[in-house]
């Protein structure tokens, strides 16, 4: 399994969210939050991932830039909604061909996934 390289995920994914975020009130999509590629399908990398993410957001919650993003996606609410979609293989799916919708028809930006592997 590819390590989690804190460094890098918060140039490529934090920042860039929380000051899409601070200017629309976007959230990032599931994938992107948590620095998976859209085609990502092993369970255990997902759950390794979305820890990871969390605890790097945990770190983060007092920095002024983040907080508001961090505020939303660390709700338990919001976090249980994005675990669901990430886990189940039918979620996933359903979600990376809306993700596809969106960018075909005009409504957001193509996903890239960043490159938060060492």
């Amino acid at each position: 399994m590819e390590s989690f390289d804190e460094k890098v995920y918060v140039a490529e994914v934090l920042i860039p969210a929380a000051d899409r975020f601070c200017a629309d009130g976007s959230l990032p999509d599931v994938f992107f939050r948590y620095g998976l590629a859209l085609d990502v399908h092993d369970d255990d990398f997902i759950e390794d991932r979305i820890e990871r993410a969390k605890a790097c957001w945990r770190g983060r919650e007092a920095d002024p830039d983040c907080a508001p993003l961090l505020g939303v996606l660390l709700d338990v609410e919001e976090l249980r909604r994005a675990r669901r979609i990430l886990v189940d293989p039918v979620r996933r799916a359903a979600e990376r061909a809306a993700l596809d919708r969106a960018a075909f028809g005009g409504g957001s930006l193509v996903h890239e996934a960043p490159d938060v592997e060492a």
